[in-house]
């Protein structure tokens, strides 16, 4: 998994199952900004994040909250625990990964997918020293003042799940 001319790519498994996160937070009104994984080399492990600008509104106790009762309901893909998902906001997606140090060509990953090898950073606690990020951002930066909190419908979508 390093960067120096080796291959970058994540495993068809870790892309199924970054997918299907998403599609399934997605159906829940969540609406990530953006989504993907990062890997940490010195501990190898991979975290999967989720972009939102809920997390600065609601806080990440009122998230994951509700992200934990979907996953109850709705169980994340073999190999993936609700541990392995952070959420981040945007101002800390932008610092971490807004310019690519290193792109992989865009056939060897998924649709959407690049991959960049990161400065160290902190995301909620988790450091990351030495590693890349497959990085899938749904909405682009310039169209982001103009896309509504989903907050009210991603609560009102949980509360009928509860019902």
């Amino acid at each position: 998994m390093a960067d120096n001319g080796q291959d970058m790519t994540i495993d068809e498994t870790k892309q199924a199952a970054g997918q299907a996160i998403l599609e399934l937070t997605d159906r829940f009104g969540f609406d990530a900004l953006a989504a993907g994984w990062l890997y940490d080399r010195p501990t190898d492990t991979w975290r999967y994040l989720l972009v939102t600008q809920m997390l600065r509104s609601e806080g990440p106790r009122w998230i994951y909250d509700r992200l934990l009762r979907i996953f109850q309901r709705y169980h994340l893909p073999d190999g993936v625990s609700p541990l392995d998902i952070f959420v981040i906001d945007e101002a800390t997606e932008m610092a971490a990964f807004g310019k690519p140090l290193f792109a992989v060509d865009q056939d060897r990953t998924i649709p959407g997918m690049r991959m960049f090898v990161t400065q160290p950073i902190t995301v909620n606690e988790f450091v990351v020293t030495d590693g890349f990020v497959a990085f899938l951002r749904r909405v682009p930066v310039e169209l982001r003042k103009n896309h509504r909190n989903p907050a009210r419908r991603f609560d009102k979508t949980i509360q009928k799940l509860a019902a």
